[in-house]
């Protein structure tokens, strides 16, 4: 079983490592819900005092999945490009 969001990766580098000799025939088994909130922010004092505040939060699966569809697609994401920069 591989997750959705790894086999697009998976197909490129089976062809890129066996040089187009062979290549993945995947099929599609069934699916599961994420159950974590891709936009959770810790708004509360006990959900701050559990998750943390600003940058020091963990990383959240859902929000990254979504991430990676949008950049692969060529929408806007919230990531930024530079973090410090002059003009």
């Amino acid at each position: 079983m591989l997750p959705l969001v790894e086999s697009f990766v998976f197909t490129d580098r089976i062809r890129t490592d066996c040089k187009g000799i062979a290549y993945p025939q995947l099929r599609f088994e069934g699916f599961g819900i994420n159950d974590e909130d891709p936009f959770f922010i810790p708004m509360k004092i006990e959900e701050m005092e559990d998750h943390g505040l600003g940058d020091i939060l963990p990383t959240n699966p859902a929000k990254v999945i979504i991430e990676n569809v949008r950049k692969r697609k060529g929408l806007i994401c919230d990531s930024k490009i530079v973090q410090d920069g002059e003009k």
